[in-house]
């Protein structure tokens, strides 16, 4: 700071500048370090509480996609997380009964059919043998389809008690049943895998795909193999193969894998959607491809039990 003097001179002051010593400095950057560190448990503790909710709700959500009849979301966390766990368990409710309704109308539906069914073939018996024979043949193809629908609603509705099974001997038992009666179908070496399921329906699934295979091809052969936390199951067969275009729509129900309208080769196109439904309730996926060298591959992906040490 500088003033003028009454003698005209000027006097400037100066303030010492005060400088931090490199101990204070140390100290400040430990301290800041220190802070840090303090405060990353706690961040990483925050982002999980922000990140868990919405993971349950990714897992309630392929769940729910998977089976409708999953089981309903925690209601666990924030309030806001509270309420929308609630409207996504009253929407899981919604679909539920949606489904039970449409289920309940079609099987109605095709029951009462069959009543109409066998007045129109007691009125067929005054035709003529060729025409009569060709809408008798048409009547029970109808009344096979309606047989089938119920069966496989009535299916669908069924959820069996689970319990820890060999996979490997449940495939074995099928494969058995087939060569009994001439099939040429063969169970190839691999490792037993333990999955905790419905051993019908899943007995079900394997024995609607192994007919598959045989119906469409000569010979079938199946293996078992373990990939991680899954059990895989591979169905070979040397069939014409499938149209890669139509490898979703075929695991829709009343789908033939042909393009005829003859049930003796199509079939009522019930048989990989039965399966297909079966391994997503057991929270597995069912795909379809052809092989390089021919004949159609089907690779079943089910969880499994930790392998025993």
């Amino acid at each position: 700071m500088s003033r003028q003097q009454p003698d005209g001179r000027w006097r400037t002051v100066e303030s010492p500048r005060r400088r931090f010593s490199g101990e204070f400095k140390t100290h400040v950057v430990l301290l800041f370090l220190a802070g840090l560190l303090a405060n990353v448990p706690l961040a990483w503790w925050f982002s999980r509480a922000l990140s868990a909710p919405i993971k349950r709700f990714a897992e309630a959500a392929d769940r729910l996609g998977r089976n409708p009849d999953a089981a309903a979301l925690q209601r666990t966390g924030p309030p806001e997380i509270v309420r929308a766990a609630d409207s996504f368990n009253a929407m899981q409710a919604r679909l539920n009964r949606l489904i039970n309704e449409r289920t309940h109308m079609v099987a109605a539906i095709a029951h009462d059919l069959r009543t109409p069914l066998a007045r129109l073939s007691f009125r067929l018996d005054g035709l003529q043998p060729p025409l009569r024979d060709k809408a008798l043949a048409d009547i029970d193809e109808m009344k096979a389809m309606i047989s089938a629908a119920l069966d496989f609603i009535q299916n669908d509705r069924h959820r069996g008690e689970r319990a820890p099974l060999d996979l490997r001997l449940l495939v074995e038992s099928v494969v058995d049943n087939a060569t009994d009666i001439g099939a040429d179908a063969k169970l190839l070496p691999g490792p037993e895998i333990t999955l905790d399921g419905d051993p019908l329906a899943l007995r079900r699934a394997v024995m609607n795909l192994l007919e598959n295979a045989l119906k469409y091809g000569k010979h079938a052969r199946l293996q078992l193999q373990r990939d991680g936390e899954d059990g895989v199951l591979w169905i070979d067969d040397d069939g014409p193969g499938i149209d890669p275009t139509q490898r979703e729509q075929l695991l829709l129900p009343f789908v033939r894998g042909e393009s005829s309208r003859n049930r003796d080769t199509g079939g009522i196109g019930l048989g990989l959607s039965v399966a297909h439904s079966i391994v997503l309730v057991h929270g597995g996926d069912l795909r379809l491809d052809n092989r390089a060298r021919g004949g159609l591959r089907v690779t079943v992906r089910l969880p499994c039990m930790p392998e025993r040490r």
